[in-house]
C-alpha cells in the first residue's frame, strides 16, 4: 500500500499542533466539540471534553489509510493483514528504540502513520488548552523512568504497543499512571485530530465480518510470545472505522501521535 511520508494535522515538532497559535488550538478543540454535540457519544471515565466522535479520520486525505478504509472486500482485506503479520521489521531503529515488532507497527509504517512527533505545549499553554475546553489530561507511566519517558516523547518514529485492547499507546487516569510508573509520567491530553470510539463499538464491527475477515484480524492482534494480552485487532479496524482512539472502560488506547498534545 505504501503511505505519503505521514503528513497530518501535526506540524512536525509543532508545538501548537499545525494550528498556528495557542488560541488557534483552543479554537480547533471547540469546533470539533461543537460538531459533537447530540451524537450520544460524550461522556466517559475520564470526563476528558472529548472532542469529535465522527468517523472521519483519514490522516488529511492519507491515500493508503483511505484505501484501507474504502476496501469492502474481506478476501483483500485478510490478505492485507496477513502481509502485514508477516512483514520483518528491524528489532530497534536508528535511534537505538527497540520496540515490539507488532503487525499494527507494521501498518502504522505501510500507511505512513510514523510521523509528525507528538505537538508539545509548555506546561502554562497546557494548562490553559484544558482549562478553556474542559479537558482532563490522561497520563501514561513509565517504568524506565525519565529516559523511556523522553525516549517515547521525542522519538521521530511512532513505536506503538501491544495490549488487550488493541495496539497503540494507552493512556489512563493519573493515579493508574503513577502506580505503573517508576516515577516519570507523560501528561497528555486529547488534540482537535482525535477521534474516539468506544471498544465494544469497535468489536461489534469485528463480529459482523465474515469468518476469514474476523481471523485475520483476530491473528494481527496475536503477538507470540508477548507478555502482553493478545487482541483482536481492535487498533486495525478502528483505523479503517475513521476513528484513531479507542475509549475503554479505563483508558485510551491512542492509535495516531496526531491524536493528542503533550505537556513538556
Amino acid at each position: 500500500m505504501g503511505g505519503r511520508g505521514g503528513k497530518s494535522g501535526l506540524s512536525p515538532g509543532g508545538g501548537y499542533g499545525g494550528f498556528g497559535s495557542l488560541q488557534g488550538l483552543i479554537g480547533a478543540m471547540q469546533r470539533v466539540q461543537g460538531e459533537n454535540m447530540g451524537t450520544g457519544n460524550g461522556g466517559n471515565l475520564f470526563n476528558a471534553g472529548e472532542g469529535n466522535s465522527n468517523p472521519d479520520y483519514t490522516d488529511n486525505g492519507n491515500p493508503a489509510l483511505v484505501k484501507w478504509q474504502q476496501q469492502t472486500d474481506e478476501d483483500k482485506m485478510a490478505r492485507y493483514l496477513a502481509k502485514l503479520g508477516k512483514t520483518a521489521t528491524p528489532a530497534q531503529d536508528a535511534e537505538g528504540y527497540a520496540y515490539y515488532q507488532s503487525p499494527f507497527q507494521n501498518m502504522v509504517i505501510d500507511q505512513g502513520l510514523n510521523a509528525p512527533v507528538f505537538a508539545k505545549l509548555s506546561a502554562s499553554d497546557f494548562a490553559k488548552y484544558v482549562q478553556q475546553n474542559g479537558l482532563t489530561p490522561i497520563y501514561r507511566g513509565w517504568q524506565g523512568g525519565a529516559s523511556s519517558k523522553a525516549r517515547f516523547e521525542d522519538a521521530q518514529m511512532s513505536h506503538t504497543g501491544t495490549g488487550m485492547y488493541g495496539e497503540g499507546f494507552y493512556f489512563g487516569s493519573q493515579s493508574t499512571a503513577s502506580s505503573y510508573s517508576g516515577g516519570a509520567v507523560t501528561v497528555a491530553a486529547l488534540s482537535p485530530n482525535a477521534r474516539v470510539v468506544d471498544l465494544n463499538t469497535v468489536r461489534s464491527a469485528l463480529s459482523g465480518l465474515g469468518s476469514r475477515a474476523q481471523s485475520a484480524f483476530s491473528h494481527s492482534g496475536y503477538i507470540a510470545g508477548s507478555q502482553f494480552s493478545s487482541n483482536s485487532g481492535e487498533a486495525q479496524m478502528a483505523l479503517k472505522m475513521g476513528y484513531n482512539v479507542i475509549r475503554t472502560d479505563w483508558s485510551y488506547v491512542v492509535l495516531t501521535r496526531d491524536a493528542v498534545v503533550v505537556r513538556k
